[in-house]
């Protein structure tokens, strides 16, 4: 069985109640504050249109505040809207995964406007003032050790953070175990469930983003991949390009 449905499982228990996930293990939900830091080479290729996103599956129906102008001190300089174009530019593509055993794209990306997300058929305030979402997963060296990345975006910084907590409220009365991964956001939380498995929230700006996938015994791993998607996120809220890729020499 391949990454996606492993990946999958994650998602399922936002969406439909963590039976997937629960069969696996532990106990938690606390959260654990890092800050961000930078990345380096990387930006999705062949014909984009000059948004960075191509291959993204979009809806371009908004065309509106697709990006912050830049400014100092790493906050935008003024309010960032996340939508599809946004959301597509942020996601890791394999550039950002270089040097990672995450060498081939398991599923098409996705990037959508609205508040459709798998997460908000079960759990709808987690997804009180989205708008736009989106996910990519990538296949491992080994099919059964992929790892996956979601990105939801929101009217504001609160709304992230609301969501945040729900997330984290819905987590503590399931199987998971709070780890000490560091998530490089704003705000976050980890954890790890099952064998190896292991999800990461992260909080920065309107955004709130997902990690997950076989890490829980690769914390180095698990917390460059953090860093890489919390870097990119930060550059698209200043209005740059998001080009982040993980830092292998921590590896």
């Amino acid at each position: 069985m391949r990454a996606r449905t492993r990946l999958s499982a994650v998602t399922t228990v936002i969406v439909a109640t963590a039976l997937v996930l629960t069969a696996c293990s532990g106990t938690g939900g606390r959260r654990h504050h890092s800050s961000s830091s930078g990345g380096s080479d990387s930006m999705h290729d062949d014909s984009d249109g000059g948004d960075g996103s191509s291959g993204v599956h979009k809806d371009d129906t908004d065309d509106t505040d697709d990006l912050s102008t830049g400014g100092s001190g790493r906050r935008p300089s003024r309010p960032h809207r996340p939508n599809d174009r946004a959301i597509a530019a942020i996601l890791p593509d394999l550039a950002a995964l270089e040097g990672t055993p995450y060498g081939e794209l398991e599923e098409d990306p996705v990037a959508e406007n609205g508040d459709d997300a798998s997460a908000c058929e079960a759990f709808s305030r987690a997804c009180e003032a989205l708008r736009a979402y989106g996910e990519v997963l990538y296949a491992g060296s080994s099919s059964e050790k992929g790892v996956g990345f979601e990105l939801y975006g929101y009217d504001s910084e609160p709304a992230a953070r609301n969501a945040l907590e729900v997330i984290d409220t819905e987590f503590s009365g399931y199987d998971f175990r709070p780890s000490s991964f560091a998530h490089y956001g704003e705000d976050g939380s980890s954890y790890t469930f099952g064998d190896d498995e292991s999800v990461t929230l992260l909080v920065q700006g309107p955004y709130m983003g997902m990690v997950y996938g076989s890490l829980g015994d690769q914390q180095a791993l698990a917390e460059a991949l953090n860093e890489m998607f919390s870097e990119r996120i930060s550059q698209s809220l200043h209005g740059e390009t998001p080009s982040a890729a993980v830092n292998t020499s921590a590896l």
